[in-house]
């Protein structure tokens, strides 16, 4: 048996963390493209997704 309380609240738990992601996604995208246009390219926006930690760390570094 499967307890539907607990189904619903895994799917509504990560379907909000599924639109979390992509709104970071299209931040950092926004973000990357006017250092693309205006030549800054010495600074790199890396993202990593840690799904077991369930969080989201940006890391700035500047390309070698």
């Amino acid at each position: 048996m499967v307890d539907n309380r607990k189904t619903i609240g895994f799917v509504n738990n990560s379907h909000y963390r599924f639109l979390l992601i992509t709104y970071f996604l299209i931040l950092i995208t926004i973000l990357k493209i006017p250092q693309t246009k205006l030549g800054f390219k010495n600074w790199v926006l890396d993202y990593f997704f840690f799904r077991y930690n369930q969080k989201i760390v940006l890391i700035f570094y500047p390309k070698l």
